[in-house]
């Protein structure tokens, strides 16, 4: 049948589920046919050979992350904490459009390079971050500022800033990815403010 053939083809996922369907609608009891039984017990054991490597990949890669993170969070500042004058001017300029006292969300903040520009200009900030060594360095130097470990893809708040910035972030996730992310700070943003901060 084309559950067979489909996991002889490599297929399990494909062949579990025309096997399913044929049970479920009477046309087939596995009883009375070992060989579509075996088909399908050996189909769910890909299924789950397959879901196990995954989920083992994707913990690999989450754990290789983290460890490059913090030990990179420990010597970000001393590489890169130095804010150079094409950050700081836009930093500047988009300070000047947010409201005074208004609540700036620094999506992808690191350890907190440009927390001080936005304090000392009367703003509030907040900051969001993947790694969790970047996020410890930027709450040993600004202890009071609400911070929360989440990627970019992640980002979920809705009408909650004045302004957001993101900066030497975008290039570090899959281009594919760049849409979403820009709408969800459109969103982020109050509803009397445009996607460009004023």
């Amino acid at each position: 049948g084309l559950g067979q053939l489909a996991f002889r083809q490599g297929k399990p996922r494909e062949a579990i589920a025309r096997l399913e369907e044929a049970r479920a609608i009477g046309r087939v009891d596995l009883a009375d046919y070992p060989g579509w039984a075996d088909t399908l017990g050996r189909a769910y054991a890909s299924v789950d050979q397959l879901d196990a490597a995954i989920s083992l990949f994707e913990s690999s890669l989450r754990s290789a992350e983290e460890r490059h993170d913090a030990i990179h969070a420990f010597t970000y500042d001393e590489q890169y904490g130095e804010i150079g004058p094409t950050h700081r001017r836009f930093v500047a300029d988009l300070l000047e459009r947010c409201p005074p006292g208004g609540t700036v969300l620094d999506a992808a903040c690191g350890t907190g390079k440009y927390f001080a520009m936005v304090q000392d200009a009367g703003r509030r900030v907040v900051g969001t971050d993947q790694s969790t060594g970047m996020l410890g360095r930027a709450r040993a130097r600004f202890p009071a500022v609400p911070l929360e470990r989440v990627g970019l893809q992640e980002l979920d708040f809705a009408a909650e800033f004045d302004a957001v910035m993101c900066v030497d972030a975008m290039e570090n996730i899959p281009p594919e990815d760049w849409p979403r992310v820009a709408a969800s700070f459109e969103l982020i943003l109050v509803n009397d403010a445009s996607p460009d901060g004023s």
